[in-house]
């Protein structure tokens, strides 16, 4: 069978099961979230920046910092065709952005980037330099104290959530949200700001954003159950709770 015949065949088959399953908008969300705008495809690396978990905490000119750093990182990935995390991982382009070391020997102390290369070493030191030199950047800062605790343990909380909503539906739950999203959820919610965020947009706030929304609210909890996906949302505001027992929150 030739090749075009062939992806026919297979794209009418998941036309065909996404039409049973009553999820052919939830594909066509998805596809027009990835590739209906051209930087969609291919993210400005200047931006990749804004993607790096645990950088609320930085100054404008750490961040100012971090985003030359996320950028020389987005660029050798692809150049190199690497997954951007096999170079280096967000936590230490975050600690690079904090100590902004100045000769390659503190850049190696650097927790997990002692193995990088010579010329990658270089790379990163001149990206230092460059965000020195930038203006600052002003972002919304990570909220402090207990509500940046209660943030924490609100990502947590929403990554069984997602993952009990994932079983029922039959989806990854890497594909619904990573753990960078549900933490940036969190601390949008934590300063009153989540309305625009992807997991209370189109088919993910559908499966499980407006709950992830009531259970940073408050308004519903967690219980273990018997049955899979063994996890199950219990509503708190529910009058008849007490006496009938925990009810699942659909």
């Amino acid at each position: 069978m030739a090749v075009p015949q062939l992806e026919e065949l297979l794209a009418d088959e998941i036309r065909a099961r996404l039409r049973k399953l009553g999820r052919e908008g939830w594909a066509e969300d998805e596809l027009r979230d990835r590739f209906g705008d051209p930087e969609a495809i291919v993210p400005d690396p200047d931006r990749s920046f804004q993607k790096v978990a645990r950088r609320g905490r930085l100054s404008g000119r750490q961040l100012a910092v971090l985003r030359e750093l996320a950028a020389w990182r987005e660029r050798e990935a692809r150049r190199r065709d690497l997954p951007r995390e096999w170079l280096v991982r967000d936590p230490s382009l975050v600690e690079l952005a904090r100590v902004q070391p100045k000769d390659a020997d503190s850049l190696r102390r650097v927790r997990g980037v002692g193995n990088l290369r010579g010329g990658d070493v270089d790379q990163l030191l001149a990206a230092v330099r460059r965000g020195v030199g930038a203006e600052p950047l002003r972002e919304p800062r990570e909220p402090a104290g207990d509500l940046a605790r209660r943030a924490a343990a609100a990502a947590q909380l929403g990554a069984l959530l997602v993952r009990a909503r994932c079983d029922d539906a039959g989806l990854s739950p890497e594909l619904v949200a990573t753990r960078s999203d549900l933490e940036d959820f969190a601390r949008q919610a934590a300063t009153g700001t989540p309305d625009g965020h992807r997991l209370l947009t189109s088919w993910r706030g559908e499966l499980v954003g407006r709950e992830l929304l009531e259970l940073w609210d408050g308004h519903i909890a967690l219980a273990s159950s018997p049955r899979p996906p063994h996890i199950v949302p219990v509503r708190l505001d529910d009058p008849h709770r007490a006496e009938n027992g925990p009810e699942p929150a659909r």
